[in-house]
């Protein structure tokens, strides 16, 4: 339960310093600090009509939200692809080493050997 949790506060702070960004570079002239996070966090709750009030226009809000779903869409694929990678790679770490050929004990080797012989003609 730990790390789902921090997954999640992890995307909210991906999605919204994304979204900061793309503002703050967006804008002519950039909003107190203050301002920018709260345009910020209007943006990332998908209240884009309202950022209007805050001189931001929809079209803008939508673009920065997009771009913050991007950011926060590439953390999750690298995220499953490191975990995909890590866990294939203890599972290869784990398995024994085999032999180059096929060994066979010797019990093994005869009760083929019988088996075979009693076939019925035709499974030679």
């Amino acid at each position: 339960m730990i790390s789902p949790s921090i997954n999640i506060a992890l995307m909210g702070l991906i999605l919204s310093s994304s979204v900061s960004g793309y503002v703050l570079e967006a804008l002519p002239k950039a909003p107190a600090d203050a301002m920018l996070g709260i345009i910020s966090d209007l943006i990332s709750a998908g209240n884009l009509a309202i950022t209007e009030n805050h001189g931001v226009s929809v079209a803008l809000a939508q673009e920065a939200l997009a771009h913050g779903i991007g950011r926060v869409t590439l953390y999750g694929a690298m995220s499953a692809m490191i975990l995909a990678l890590a866990s294939q790679s203890s599972e290869i770490a784990a398995r024994p080493l085999k032999a180059s050929g096929p060994v066979q004990s010797p019990v093994d080797t005869l009760s083929f050997a019988r088996g075979w012989s009693q076939a019925p003609h035709g499974r030679h």
